[in-house]
């Protein structure tokens, strides 16, 4: 009996002093606790066009030291990206370690601050082919949460406006700086194989706008709200132009301070700066728990002269209605999404052929894009085609999952 409680008190002893030894290495820039004392250090230096200089320092794992020169290629494609977005880069010094212990499956942590010295942490993958976004993406966020100050101390109001502003802009610095190299990639049997489908490229408006995660019922809330900020933002873009949102962004980061008041700091800037009244919008789409959904309601069979679309949701945001005629002719109708149910009439136009609604995908947060258009020509034996081949690869692979691990 002693025994155990001798056991159980070194134990607890030793977990504490660990965390501490962890909590205490991500305050210093000693590093043994995150980076391991097996890791490589390796250094580079990364000059601004304006001539300023940025020095880089890398802590990578034994086993990824190959991967090192894709760290600082990240790296350095960032900082002239954020540079030409949001302006210069707020150091002179960064440090990007990779950690002993993965966090891959998640968004990487937020920067670690000692002093001036800002530290980013970007896992890598013992294998991570040239097409998949390891670890370029995490060293593009993570440079990106620098930039918007993202903090583990702030409240979750604030943290997470900066986190969606830092995955938003992410999203577009990693588009621009490393173009149609990334593939989506999925890693099977427990995460030992890693295969990117080049037929299906990794997408800003996609990948980048978490558009994945806002409609994954099984997604964590914070997630899921993140990925609904993220969304907002990318509809804010297409509202106000991707030109005025550029400055939106530039004066949002000059701008913030470290109050509460993020969120009502940024609506602010974007109204001034883009020249007009954004609280409607801004009150649209606040809310994570306010859904949007607006779908065509049109007959199954036959074409008429009567465009009918409803709103499901309680999601309330103006869209346009795009019917297109027998003859190739369209209109698009203006409405303010308020109403349960819309009807356009057409009495002396040809047969309608198509309904479509927010053509220009500007709500970025419609939950089912899939029932926002209808044609009189159906497409479904191509839809069967493509859904079969997939559902096939996919019970393929649980077949050969459980047949690996019986």
């Amino acid at each position: 009996m002693r025994l155990t409680s001798v056991l159980t008190l070194f134990a607890l002893v030793a977990i504490s002093v660990a965390a501490t030894a962890r909590q205490n290495g991500r305050k210093n820039d000693d590093l043994p606790a995150l980076a391991g004392p097996a890791s490589v250090e390796r250094t580079d230096v990364f000059t601004a066009p304006g001539g300023t200089a940025v020095h880089l320092r890398l802590l990578v794992q034994a086993d990824h030291v190959d991967q090192a020169d894709r760290y600082f290629s990240a790296a350095k494609a960032a900082l002239a990206g954020y540079g030409q977005l949001l302006g210069p880069f707020p150091s002179t010094t960064l440090t990007i370690v990779d950690p002993v212990i993965s966090r891959r499956g998640g968004p990487e942590g937020p920067p670690l601050h000692q002093e001036q010295t800002p530290i980013i942490v970007a896992s890598a993958h013992w294998f991570s082919p040239w097409t998949t976004a390891e670890p370029e993406m995490a060293v593009v966020q993570g440079i990106g949460r620098i930039y918007w100050r993202v903090q583990s101390s702030m409240d979750d109001e604030e943290w997470r406006l900066r986190e969606a502003l830092a995955a938003f802009t992410a999203a577009r610095v990693f588009a621009d700086a490393l173009p149609g190299r990334f593939a989506h990639t999925r890693r099977y049997f427990r995460g030992l194989v890693t295969w990117p489908y080049s037929d299906a490229p990794w997408t800003k408006d996609v990948d980048g706008d978490m558009v994945d995660v806002a409609l994954d019922p099984a997604a964590a809330a914070a997630d899921t709200g993140r990925a609904h900020d993220v969304l907002a933002l990318a509809t804010l873009e297409r509202v106000v132009g991707t030109e005025t949102m550029d400055r939106i962004l530039r004066a949002a980061v000059a701008r913030q301070t470290r109050t509460s008041s993020a969120r009502a700091d940024f609506e602010a800037t974007a109204g001034e700066i883009a020249g007009r009244d954004l609280t409607s919008f801004f009150d649209a789409t606040r809310r994570h728990d306010v859904a949007f959904d607006y779908a065509v309601d049109m007959p199954p069979a036959g074409a008429g002269t009567s465009a009918v679309v409803r709103h499901l949701s309680p999601g309330v945001f103006p869209v346009d209605v795009r019917v297109t005629f027998d003859d190739g002719s369209s209109r698009v109708e203006h409405w303010d999404g308020r109403d349960e149910q819309r009807t356009f009439e057409y009495a002396r136009a040809p047969a309608i052929a198509a309904v479509e609604i927010d053509p220009d995908r500007v709500l970025r947060l419609d939950v089912h894009r899939t029932n926002n258009s209808w044609s009189a020509h159906s497409h479904g034996a191509h839809a069967a085609r493509a859904w079969s081949l997939r559902w096939l690869v996919w019970f393929q692979h649980a077949l050969m999952d459980y047949a690996f691990f019986a």
